[in-house]
């Protein structure tokens, strides 16, 4: 499924491109594109994006049953019965839940949603009682309808116990996903990054570019559309992150690269697996960029010593 010149990473034996593509924009109505991110998508263009990314050798998607109601995985599965097939990431959303059973039935719809048979990467959303969801885990993971299992915005501790439910019944946790930029490196200092390097797991990284606010494409004097991001990443927070987006400039110039194909870059030098949101075709540029970038250890230690420096509110909610 990959172009040539792309590495693909080990993922419990399923081999994936080095980025994965995020449709947290993809969806339509609520939690969709308009509500989140201030402006509605098109899916005439999506589908463009969809098709130069299966060219490119970008075949790894995340989505979610959550964004837009399912409306972002109808979408996708569309565009790959046209365009080819893709890997797949989507998650289940514990919270808009309690009943038993309910993490097979969104399996299902998402499945139906995709157009597939099982999921690739299948994720708890979000860390509300581990203990029960992870093990509503096991026989949809014994049956092959998923054939990663992964755990979103857990902590160490949480990742710990679900990895410890999933072994008791001889099956490996895979994959870790979180919020994680030059803004934000909490997994970085709480020790969740480093378990999943000592211990097997991927390290998912999302919001590389807080939504936008790391592309350059912003300042101050040029904020962020409307919606939620525009309410998080206002003029004053832009401000206070310009000698950040000065020394990734710099670093951008240097290497012939753009400034997100920069902080990208160095999320992967991390260790890390970014998922970079893409609604146009010109999205695609900077992750391609990016995996034929490669900073120095001096480059790398210069951007964490400016961004140690930025105490900016980025968390989201949700965290």
């Amino acid at each position: 499924m990959m172009a040539t010149g792309i590495k693909g990473v080990s993922l419990q034996g399923l081999s994936v491109p080095p980025i994965a593509l995020g449709t947290w924009a993809w969806g339509t109505g609520f939690n969709g594109s308009k509500m989140i991110f201030g402006s509605p998508v098109d899916p005439q263009e999506l589908e463009r994006v969809y098709a130069r990314a299966a060219e490119a050798g970008l075949t790894f998607w995340d989505t979610a049953e959550i964004y837009g109601k399912g409306s972002a995985e109808k979408l996708l599965g569309g565009f790959s019965r046209k365009h080819g097939e893709a890997v797949f990431s989507t998650k289940f959303f514990p919270m808009a839940t309690s009943r038993k059973g309910s993490l097979a039935a969104t399996l299902k719809k998402s499945c139906k949603n995709l157009g597939v048979d099982g999921i690739d990467v299948y994720w708890i959303h979000v860390p509300q009682n581990v203990e029960k969801w992870t093990k509503e885990l096991v026989p949809l993971m014994k049956s092959g309808k998923i054939r990663v299992a992964g755990v979103s915005n857990h902590s160490l501790e949480q990742i710990a116990e679900a990895r410890a439910i999933l072994e008791s019944e001889g099956l490996r946790l895979g994959a870790v996903q979180s919020h994680f930029s030059l803004l934000y490196r909490h997994h970085e200092k709480d020790g969740v990054v480093a378990y999943c390097r000592e211990n097997g797991l991927v390290f998912f990284s999302y919001m590389v570019l807080e939504q936008g606010a790391l592309t350059g494409r912003y300042s101050k004097d040029k904020p962020l559309p409307g919606g939620v991001r525009g309410k998080r990443y206002t003029p004053g927070l832009l401000a206070s992150i310009e000698p950040l987006m000065a020394e990734l400039s710099r670093l951008a110039q240097a290497h012939g690269a753009d400034i997100p194909a920069v902080a990208i870059a160095w999320a992967i030098a991390k260790g890390t697996l970014p998922i970079i949101g893409v609604t146009k075709q010109h999205h695609l540029e900077s992750p391609l960029m990016a995996l034929g970038l490669e900073l120095g250890a001096g480059e790398m230690q210069r951007l964490d010593d400016i961004a140690d420096q930025i105490d900016v509110p980025v968390k989201g909610f949700w965290e």
